[in-house]
């Protein structure tokens, strides 16, 4: 991710101050550590950032800091370098929306970014027909549906995004090259 942020913006990491949102146990905000001039890890979990912290600690990494999501808009102008990997599909798109927002709008001029999104089919109705193999009107039967799905697994909540919106968000809040 590092080389492809690079080669696709020209900047280097090693000035850089790094937001990691959805950081969970340090996974990426460490490996930024190593290489950023700071970085802020956040994560809606206090114990998956304890965690962090105590990686970090056994790693003697004094650069980087813990926050609870909450927290957020407090960072605003301190980071330059936006890193969200498969977080947003597990926040419904409307609030999803709205961090993204902050989190740009907290963006320092010049700053790059790296957020995943889950894009939603232009035609979904079609894409369901399809998935299912089958007619769109033999295949939505909910209470069908219902009986197959196996309850005793903990589901995850699973968001997709509009394109067009995620666009023009970004164009609201200044920025002006973008690739999906």
């Amino acid at each position: 991710l590092a080389a492809r942020i690079e080669a696709q913006t020209g900047c280097t990491l090693e000035s850089r101050r790094a937001l990691d949102f959805g950081c969970g146990v340090g996974r990426m905000s460490l490996p930024l550590a190593q290489r950023c001039e700071y970085v802020y890890g956040v994560d809606v979990s206090p114990a998956v950032l304890r965690e962090a912290d105590d990686s970090a600690k056994r790693m003697n990494l004094t650069n980087v800091e813990w926050l609870e999501t909450t927290r957020l808009a407090e960072l605003s102008g301190r980071y330059d370098l936006v890193i969200s990997l498969w977080v947003f599909q597990h926040i419904p798109s409307r609030e999803g929306e709205e961090i993204l927002a902050t989190i740009l709008r907290g963006l320092r001029p010049g700053g790059v970014g790296a957020i995943h999104v889950t894009l939603r089919p232009s035609r979904a109705l079609a894409g369901l027909s399809h998935w299912t193999g089958k007619s769109l009107r033999s295949a939505y039967n909910p209470v069908k549906m219902a009986r197959d799905l196996d309850w005793s697994y903990p589901y995850m909540l699973m968001t997709s995004y509009s394109l067009n919106r995620i666009g023009r968000l970004l164009e609201d809040e200044g920025v002006t090259e973008w690739h999906a």
